[in-house]
This record gives C-alpha cells, sequence and structure tokens, in this order.
C-alpha cells in the first residue's frame, strides 16, 4: 500500500489525488473541511487579531499565571489585575503570560505588596506583614 500523500504534496502536484482509494479522499476532505471552516470562522469575526507577543530573549519563556505566582509569591489575582508589570506580557485576547527572565531578575530582597479593599480602605500588605491604610 503506498503512503497517503499530505495535503501540501497534493497541492504542489494534484495529480496524486488520482491514485488514492475512495476511503482516503473522503478522509482528506473531511480534513480539508475542517480546517476550511477554521479559517472562515478566523476571517470573519471581527473580534479575531493576531497578538503582537514582544519577541523574547534568548533563553527566555513565558510563565502561565501559576507559575509566576508560585515564583513571586504572589496571588494569580493580584498578577491578572496589574497591568503596570514590568515582567507582564501581553499574549492575546485574554491572555496574559510573564518573562522568566524578567521574573528571575527581580530583587531577591523585594517583598511583594497585595493589596486588599475592605469597604471603603484599601490595606497594603507586605511578605513581611507590614501594613498600611492608603
Amino acid at each position: 500500500m503506498n503512503p497517503v500523500p499530505t495535503l501540501d504534496e497534493i497541492a504542489a502536484d494534484p495529480r496524486s489525488a488520482r491514485c488514492l482509494p475512495r476511503e482516503v479522499i473522503a478522509g482528506l476532505l473531511l480534513k480539508v473541511a475542517a480546517v476550511e471552516s477554521a479559517l472562515a470562522t478566523a476571517l470573519l469575526d471581527p473580534d479575531y487579531r493576531v497578538a503582537a507577543v514582544p519577541a523574547l530573549i534568548d533563553g527566555d519563556r513565558l510563565l502561565v499565571v501559576e507559575e509566576a505566582a508560585a515564583k513571586l509569591g504572589m496571588t494569580e489575582d493580584y498578577l491578572y489585575r496589574r497591568k503596570d508589570l514590568p515582567f507582564r506580557v501581553k499574549a492575546g485576547p485574554g491572555q496574559v503570560r510573564f518573562s522568566a527572565l524578567q521574573v528571575q531578575r527581580l530583587p531577591c530582597d523585594c517583598d511583594p505588596i497585595i493589596e486588599v479593599d475592605v469597604a471603603d480602605r484599601r490595606y497594603r500588605f507586605s511578605k513581611d506583614g507590614a501594613r498600611t491604610v492608603c
């Protein structure tokens, strides 16, 4: 039995489809229909946009919020809400990642501050337990 050509191979040489069994052709057509549907949806979706993710420095990788929170000793919610963090990377609509190199380069003695809103007052807690009222 001959190997089934890929869709790229068939596009490059359409004559190769003539030798395929009907079952293989049907299977390939199902794949084509799925790809066509996904591409058409992406094209017609007004909210579709390609995320412009900044180029990473060699050796860097993007951390998901759970990894970054564990490394920094901060809550996931805090990392999501703080849009001004220097190591935060917007990867797409609703997608946030964190630069592993920049997280690693933070000073070891920095105490992350956790802000909590209670009633109309905002409290800040550092890792050492210090509390201030804003």
